[in-house]
């Protein structure tokens, strides 16, 4: 089986998305000819947009926190497939993704609640800085509701349908599907790679002498042996999809701070 059957076989496609509250606004074509005039320009030449909510708050902060480790988690879990937005995690792994998403959701909700609680301050704020540029009704009545997480598992297989209406273009879609995950293991493999290439600049970093020819203390925290590497996320994550063994002998070279290390991850050997 070759790492590209490998791999629809084993995984799931997921698909993360977000509701999220716009804080910035366009100006009105009469703001904009204002501010136009005040630099002599012309309003059709000017692009100008107001901010309506102060994102340095620390409870939007907690909020936006809160997305970004969504993302993470979501990446490090999963590889890439072509289609936009869409990445694959394998299918035993499902149910952990599942409850972690709901756990992250939850977050987000109590966040959310605890930004509403500051509402009424931030609009304040803004109602000041911005001064006639504020509009009352840019506002919600509240911030509940416009946060929000949502997970899905598309299918990227073939539908059987086709098969009964059309053979012919239910053989295409196989095709065009197979070809997909050839390339979502090419892009597998590059992840893999830059990942990899990481930890190594990291470890020649670690290793190299400081300005005063003095050896940098490497502490056993800081180890980047097999079975830290292992614990890397991503690089976890395609050994898992693709197999730890399944490197041919063609051999690459990565530049690292003037380094040069070799490393054999372009193409993966099938596993009978």
């Amino acid at each position: 089986m070759t790492p590209a059957q490998r791999l629809r076989v084993s995984s799931a496609a997921v698909r993360v998305s977000f509701i999220w509250l716009g804080v910035r606004k366009t100006l009105t074509p009469s703001q904009k000819t204002q501010a136009a005039e005040t630099f002599g320009a012309e309003s059709d030449f000017l692009s100008a947009r107001k901010k309506l909510l102060d994102t340095t708050h620390s409870a939007y902060k907690d909020v936006t926190a809160i997305r970004g480790r969504v993302g993470a988690f979501w990446k490090a879990l999963t590889l890439p497939y072509p289609d936009p937005g869409i990445r694959l995690i394998r299918q035993e792994q499902i149910d952990t993704f599942n409850q972690q998403m709901a756990t992250f959701r939850q977050e987000l909700t109590d966040a959310v609640t605890r930004l509403d609680e500051h509402y009424a301050e931030l609009k304040s704020a803004a109602r000041r800085r911005l001064g006639n540029l504020y509009d009352p009704l840019d506002y919600p009545p509240t911030l509940r509701g416009l946060f929000d997480l949502a997970w899905e598992f598309p299918n990227v297989q073939p539908p059987d349908y086709l098969m009964q209406i059309n053979p012919a273009i239910y053989d295409q879609e196989k095709a065009r599907i197979a070809a997909r995950f050839e390339e979502a293991v090419r892009l597998a493999e590059q992840a893999f790679v830059s990942e990899f290439a990481g930890l190594v600049s990291h470890l020649c970093e670690r290793l190299s002498t400081q300005g005063d020819g003095e050896k940098k203390v490497f502490r056993d925290t800081r180890k980047q042996n097999k079975k830290g590497l292992l614990r890397v996320p991503r690089v976890q994550t395609y050994l898992k999809h693709c197999g730890s063994h399944g490197y041919s002998s063609r051999r690459r070279t990565i530049p690292l701070q003037g380094r040069s290390v070799s490393d054999r991850p372009r193409t993966l050997r099938g596993h009978n």
